[in-house]
C-alpha cells in the first residue's frame, strides 16, 4: 500500500532492507541485470558485466550463485547509501563514487582470488578474520591498489614471460633484427626495477608485445596497452579487467635522444612517488570493507559477524619500504667540492657562450644546426676554446647530415669527447648538473620539490630563502599544495641566480618565451631551446655530472650516480664530519655561521627527521668502520649482539646503518652533539646514549 503525500517521509524508514538497498541513483539498471549501467554524473554511461567465472569453473550468473552475486551487488549499494555521522546525513557524490570504487576493488579481489576462497562452494560465510586482516595488510601496504591487491606488476612480468615462451622464437628474433629500438634501454628505464623481468630479457618480451599487437601510440612512444593486457590477465574480474593502468618505462620503446651513461649505475631505488596508503585513504578502505557485515541484516551469507568485530580495531602490520642506497660520504664531499669550483671557474664563460650562439642564430635567422664546427668555436668563449670547444653538441645534428643519420659516437669517444670539452650543449648539462648537486646538498629537499621550482621565481626578495612547494603537505578542498620558504646559502644562491640571469639573456634574445622550469637544459639535438622532463632531465643532469667528473666505480663496474634522494643529508653529514676533522672551516664557508650550536640549530630546523636519522646512522657506521669503536663502546656491544661479531668490516656496512637508524626510530639510542670549551675555544664531539637495552 503506497503512504499518502503527508506520509511520504516514512517511506525509507519502512522499507525493507532488502528492497531498499537494490536501488541507487547512481545505478541505471534493474538490480537483476546481468549488466550494470551505472554513473556518477560522468560523461559517458559505464558498464559492469557480472558474467564472470569462478573456480570451479561455472558461471556467477548461474542460480547455484545468486547469494554470492546479490551479496556483491547489495554490498555496492550499501556502501554507497547515506550514513549518518555526528547527528546528519552525509553521502555527497563524490564520497559515493568513492565507496563505489573502494567496494568494487574488493569485489573483484574475491573473484580473483575465487580459487584460494573456494567462493563457488562457500561464498563469503567463510571469509576469516585472519583473511581480512591480510587484505587490510595489503592496502595499508601500498598506495595504489592495483598494486597491494592485485599484485599488477608481478602478474604483468609473469604473464609477459609466459608469451615469450609461448611464442615462436623465430619470429620474435626476426622482430629484433628489423626493429634495432626494441633492445634499445635507456638509463631512465634501467632505474625503474619496478618489474620482476631481467633488462637481459627486455628486447625478447618488447618483441613479444609487439607481435601480439599489445601496444599502443602514445605521444610518448609507444606503450604497453593496459586494457588488453588487463582483459588477459585478470579476466575474471568484473571491472578490473577494463581499467587503465600505470605503465611501466622499461616496456616502452624509446626514441632517439634518450640519455646514455658510461657505465651501469650501481642499483638505486628512485621510488619516491610510491608510499603506503595513507590513515585517510586506509580508514575509509577498512570501513567499507567492514559494511559487507550489513548483507546479515539482508538474510545474505556474509564473513561472521565475530570476524567483523575483530577487524574493526584492527591496526595493520606493514613492513617498511625498503632503504635508498647510501653514497660514500667522502664521493659526495668531493662532488659538491668539484661542482663548486666548476662554477667558480667555467659557469659564466659556459652560459654565456651559448646565449651568443643563440643571438647570432635569431639574427641571423639560421639554425644552430647548420652552423659549422668552426663558427661554433667563434662565438664561444676564448676561454672555452682553450678549454676545448669544437662543436654545438656531440649528438646534435651538423652541416651536410640528414635528420635519419646517427649522430651519435662509439660509447668511448663520446665520454672521451665529454671530458675533453668537445660539445657547448654537453657543458651547459654539467654545469646544470653541478648546480643540482650543490642546491640538492645545501636544502636536503625532494627531487619532485626541486623539479618544481621556476626560474625567476623560486628566491624571495632578500635572496636568503628558497620558496618551493611542499609535496608532502596540501591544504584545501583542492589539494593545493603550501608553498614553504627555507633559508638557502650565498653558494645555491649564486648558482641558481646564473641559470636565472641565462633564462633572462635566453629571452632577451628572442630564444625563450618566458621562464620555466629551473633546471630545464638545452636539447642535445642542437635546437636553440630548453627542453623539460622532469625527473628525467634531473637524473640526465647528474649523470653528465658524474661521468664528466667520473665518480668512483664500485666493485661491479658500476658507476655511483648521483640522485636527489641520497644528497638529502649530505648537510647534516657534513656538520658530524667537521667534528672528526677538528674544524668547520668548511661548513662556515658554505653557511656564513661561526657558532658551532647556530649551524646545529639550522639542521634541526631544516631538515627532515628520517633524513637527520639517516646521517646520523651513516656517520656512525662510517666511523666504525674507519677508526673503530674506541669512542663508541655501549654502541658496539649492541652492534655485537646483534651481529655475532666486533669486527664489522665482516659485516655489511648497510645492515649496520639499518639497524643503528632502527634503534633511532625505536628510542634505543640517540646521537646528538655535544657542544664544550677548550683552550681553543668551542668545539664539538658526536656522542652516542644507550637509552634502553635493544
Amino acid at each position: 500500500m503506497r503512504l499518502p503525500a503527508e506520509l511520504s517521509f516514512l517511506e525509507d524508514v519502512l522499507e525493507t532492507p532488502k528492497l531498499k538497498y537494490s536501488k541507487a541513483d547512481w545505478l541505471l539498471s534493474d538490480f537483476p541485470e546481468p549488466v550494470w549501467v551505472y554513473s556518477f554524473n560522468y560523461k559517458n554511461n559505464k558498464e559492469l558485466n557480472w558474467d564472470v567465472e569462478l573456480d570451479d569453473g561455472s558461471q556467477l550468473l548461474s542460480a547455484e550463485h545468486a547469494d554470492l552475486l546479490e551479496g556483491f551487488k547489495h554490498w555496492l549499494i550499501i556502501a554507497t547509501s547515506a550514513k549518518r555521522g555526528n547527528g546528519s546525513l552525509t553521502n555527497s557524490l563524490k564520497t559515493q563514487a568513492s565507496a563505489f570504487n573502494q567496494v568494487i576493488r574488493f569485489v573483484d579481489y574475491f573473484l580473483h582470488n575465487s580459487y584460494d576462497y573456494q567462493l563457488s562452494k562457500t561464498g563469503l560465510a567463510a571469509i576469516t578474520s585472519d583473511d581480512l586482516k591480510l587484505i587490510l595488510d595489503r592496502i595499508a601496504a601500498h598506495s595504489i591498489t592495483n598494486e597491494s591487491l592485485f599484485d599488477w606488476s608481478g602478474n604483468l612480468s609473469n604473464y609477459l614471460i609466459n608469451l615469450v615462451n609461448s611464442t615462436d622464437r623465430n619470429i620474435l628474433d626476426e622482430l629484433l633484427k628489423t626493429d634495432p629500438n626494441l633492445s634499445v634501454i635507456t638509463p631512465e628505464q634501467e632505474e625503474e626495477q619496478l618489474l620482476d623481468i631481467d633488462l637481459k630479457d627486455v628486447p625478447i618480451i618488447r618483441a613479444a608485445i609487439m607481435h601480439h599487437g599489445l601496444y599502443e601510440s602514445r605521444s610518448r612512444g609507444l606503450v604497453p596497452n593496459s586494457i588488453l593486457l588487463s582483459k588477459e590477465i585478470y579476466r575474471n574480474t568484473v571491472r578490473l579487467k577494463s581499467e587503465p593502468k600505470h605503465s611501466f618505462d622499461l616496456l616502452e620503446i624509446p626514441r632517439e635522444g634518450h640519455g646514455n651513461r658510461e657505465f651501469n649505475m650501481v642499483p638505486c631505488s628512485t621510488r619516491e612517488d610510491v608510499s603506503q596508503m595513507s590513515s585517510t585513504h586506509f580508514r575509509y578502505f577498512k570501513e567499507n570493507l567492514y559494511s559487507i557485515g550489513e548483507l546479515h541484516a539482508l538474510n545474505i551469507p556474509a564473513p561472521p559477524v565475530d570476524s567483523l568485530i575483530e577487524i574493526y580495531n584492527y591496526q595493520p602490520n606493514v613492513k617498511k619500504l625498503g632503504r635508498y642506497q647510501t653514497l660514500p660520504s667522502d664521493l659526495v664531499f668531493s662532488a659538491v667540492r668539484k661542482a663548486i669550483e666548476f662554477h667558480i671557474e667555467y659557469g659564466e664563460d659556459i652560459l654565456n657562450s651559448y646565449v651568443d650562439v643563440a643571438r647570432y642564430c635569431i639574427q641571423s635567422n639560421s639554425s644552430a644546426t647548420r652552423l659549422e664546427h668552426e663558427q661554433i668555436a667563434e662565438l664561444v668563449s676564448p676561454g672555452l676554446r682553450k678549454l676545448g670547444v669544437k662543436k654545438l653538441g656531440l649528438t646534435a645534428r651538423s652541416p651536410g647530415t640528414l635528420p635519419t643519420d646517427s649522430r651519435s659516437l662509439a660509447h668511448k669517444e663520446h665520454f672521451n669527447a665529454l671530458r675533453s670539452n668537445q660539445g657547448l650543449v654537453e657543458l651547459v648539462t654539467v654545469y646544470y648538473g653541478a648546480v643540482q648537486t650543490v642546491v640538492g646538498a645545501l636544502m636536503a629537499r625532494r627531487q619532485g620539490e626541486l623539479c618544481d621550482l621556476i626560474a625567476g621565481n623560486c628566491l624571495d626578495e632578500s635572496k636568503g630563502w628558497l620558496l618551493f612547494q611542499n609535496r608532502k603537505s596540501t591544504r584545501g578542498v583542492f589539494g593545493l599544495r603550501q608553498t614553504e620558504a627555507r633559508p638557502i646559502e650565498p653558494i645555491a644562491v649564486e648558482m641558481i641566480e646564473a641559470i636565472e640571469k641565462f633564462q633572462s639573456n635566453l629571452i632577451a634574445v628572442g630564444a625563450l618565451e618566458k621562464h620555466t622550469n629551473l633546471f630545464a637544459v638545452p636539447p642535445g639535438t642542437g635546437e636553440i631551446r630548453l627542453s623539460y622532463s622532469g625527473q628525467c632531465t634531473h637524473h640526465r643532469n647528474f649523470d653528465a655530472f658524474c661521468d664528466y667528473f667520473e665518480t668512483p666505480l664500485n666493485d661491479d663496474n658500476q658507476r655511483y650516480y648521483i640522485r636527489q634522494h641520497q644528497l638529502r643529508r649530505f648537510f647534516s653529514m657534513l656538520f658530524f664530519y667537521s667534528s672528526s676533522f677538528g674544524g668547520l672551516e668548511t661548513l662556515q664557508w658554505m653557511l656564513g655561521h661561526t657558532d658551532r650550536k647556530h649551524v646545529w640549530h639550522y639542521i634541526t630546523e631544516t631538515t627532515d627527521g628520517p633524513v637527520l636519522r639517516g646521517a646520523k646512522a651513516q656517520y656512525i657506521t662510517e666511523y666504525l668502520y674507519h677508526k673503530g669503536d674506541d669512542n663508541y663502546k655501549e654502541l658496539a656491544c649492541l652492534l655485537k649482539a646483534k651481529f655475532g661479531t666486533d669486527d664489522f668490516h665482516l659485516v655489511d656496512s648497510n645492515e649496520i646503518e639499518d639497524y643503528i637508524t632502527s634503534l633511532l626510530e625505536e628510542g634505543n639510542i640517540e646521537i646528538e652533539p655535544e657542544f664544550f670549551e677548550d683552550e681553543n675555544g668551542e668545539q664539538m664531539r658526536v656522542i652516542v646514549k644507550i637509552l634502553d637495552a635493544a
